[in-house]
């Protein structure tokens, strides 16, 4: 594409600042509590001392992945320290206890998305150079085990997935759990793998005429296919998607149209276009060179990309507390130098 995209230094110079205040912002909250007693209901930062900002848990602990993948963005921009200086407030050993005892509380609490983002935040930590990552990583770990703990039951029980294109959705957080746990759990990731080809592998024929939906930020078609192409050999892959994606395609390669910024659902497409752009590219590169879908995966991921970078830079909270991290994953995997 002709890649009208600035450089990853001069968007990250854009969100970082937006993220730093959105850490620190405890309300407005959506807190999707279950409360069981009188006791529960009390100040948001009080239940959740690490992660109360960015409008919802999930939100908050994704924003710090974004922001330890955004340091390497930055180089020694000031905006680097004041990065730095969040992370090392938020992720330590007591405001993690603080998280820790609420979970003891609340075991079942944002399973399975915001768990999911735990452990994507825990190994970006343990990827980052940043100074305070091996603190923060060390904080982290109780979180991580719980979360680990958490996504296990939560998968292990599901008769059959959820497919949907919010929070709920099985395939986006199994994508994430099994990256996890092929790295940290030689157990586990064979049970994640098997419950990936239970739940999707026998899939055909998937109508994507009914996407999206209007509160959408994830395709549940595309998602599903991102968790096979992990495990399912080379060919065994290219000919399960010959077999899955056989109808109109159009839902999926055209990007949607955000129409509101401030409503909390409609605001979901400014993620959608670039959930949706990072899924299409690595389902391309799944597939062999020449194959009709991958140009055609190629072209989508590149419209997607084209379309959606500004919206998720959009200032309104319901925006802005969350979507620069779906940016972040966008813009890393494109290959900037070729447009």
């Amino acid at each position: 594409m002709s890649n009208p995209l600035p450089s990853r230094a001069a968007l990250a110079q854009r969100f970082v600042p937006l993220t730093l205040v959105n850490l620190d912002r405890e309300y407005p909250v959506a807190p999707m509590a279950h409360w069981r007693e009188p006791g529960d209901v009390r100040a948001h930062r009080s239940n959740h001392p690490a992660f109360y900002g960015c409008y919802d848990w999930h939100s908050a602990v994704h924003s710090h992945a974004q922001l330890v993948r955004a340091a390497r963005w930055l180089g020694e921009h000031p905006l680097s320290v004041a990065l730095e200086a969040a992370l090392a407030e938020h992720l330590s050993a007591e405001t993690i206890a603080g998280e820790m005892d609420y979970l003891a509380r609340h075991p079942g609490f944002e399973v399975p998305y915001g768990m999911a983002w735990v452990l994507r935040l825990a190994e970006d930590l343990r990827a980052a150079s940043l100074a305070c990552a091996p603190a923060a990583t060390a904080a982290l770990a109780p979180l991580e085990a719980h979360a680990a703990a958490a996504l296990r039951r939560h998968f292990d029980k599901l008769p059959v997935p959820i497919r949907t294109g919010l929070h709920n959705q099985t395939a986006f957080s199994l994508g994430l759990a099994l990256d996890w746990a092929n790295r940290h759990d030689a157990e586990w990731a064979p049970v994640l793998r098997g419950h990936a080809r239970r739940f999707y592998v026998d899939d055909r024929d998937i109508p994507f005429d009914f996407e999206p939906s209007a509160s959408d930020f994830l395709s549940p078609g595309l998602a599903e296919a991102d968790v096979l192409r992990r495990l399912l050999l080379a060919s065994d892959f290219e000919r399960w998607a010959n077999g899955f994606f056989t109808r109109n395609l159009e839902g999926v390669l055209v990007p949607a149209r955000v129409v509101s910024y401030s409503d909390r659902q409609l605001a979901h497409f400014c993620g959608l276009n670039l959930s949706r752009a990072w899924m299409l590219r690595d389902l391309a590169h799944a597939l062999p060179e020449g194959h009709a879908l991958r140009e055609a995966f190629l072209r989508g991921a590149a419209a997607h990309l084209t379309a959606g970078w500004q919206d998720a830079l959009h200032s309104d909270i319901m925006v802005s507390h969350w979507a620069p991290t779906y940016l972040v994953i966008a813009i890393e995997g494109w290959d900037m130098s070729n447009g």
